[in-house]
């Protein structure tokens, strides 16, 4: 979250002008703030609590990797997470 909220006002920082510009101390300081509350709140809601992620081997040198297929905030998604996962490795043991 804080990540995002600074990438945000970092970006605003930019594009803000200087204070002689401006003519406005407030408005150099107060419109990177919202910015960064605005990209924490955007991490906030993009957040997921649960993620169902498979394990992929390439077939050239990259490696292992892991891929999210599926993300959810609710725990009755986990459960169904957990029971597909189950049913992956029922397949790949027979």
């Amino acid at each position: 979250m804080v990540l995002l909220g600074l990438v945000t006002s970092s970006v605003l920082f930019y594009f803000i002008p200087t204070e002689e510009q401006a003519k406005s101390a407030l408005l150099v300081l107060f419109l990177p703030m919202v910015a960064f509350l605005a990209g924490a709140l955007m991490a906030l809601l993009s957040s997921a609590k649960y993620e169902f992620r498979i394990e992929f081997a390439h077939a050239d040198e990259t490696g292992v990797q892991w891929i999210t297929v599926a993300k959810s905030r609710h725990a009755s998604d986990h459960e169904l997470f957990k029971a597909q996962a189950m049913a992956l490795k029922g397949l790949i043991n027979t």
